[in-house]
């Protein structure tokens, strides 16, 4: 999954992160962030505890345009 990410990433710089082992998500289709989950098109997606400060931080300064 490291390899997914890392070729996304080099194609489009903060818009794809993995929330938990096993996924990767478009941050713009992200449409609520919860501790346990997040929400995309209806879907929870698990999030990873470990994960969740830096994933809402990716986050913010994704929504808000600042580089990662």
């Amino acid at each position: 999954m490291a390899a997914i990410l890392d070729m996304l990433e080099s194609m489009a710089p903060g818009q794809f992160v993995s929330p938990g082992k096993g996924y990767v998500v478009n941050q713009s289709a992200i449409r609520l962030i919860k501790s346990e989950y997040i929400e995309i098109q209806g879907h929870q997606i698990p999030l990873a505890k470990r994960k969740y400060r830096q994933f809402q931080e990716s986050y913010l300064k994704f929504i808000f345009g600042q580089d990662a």
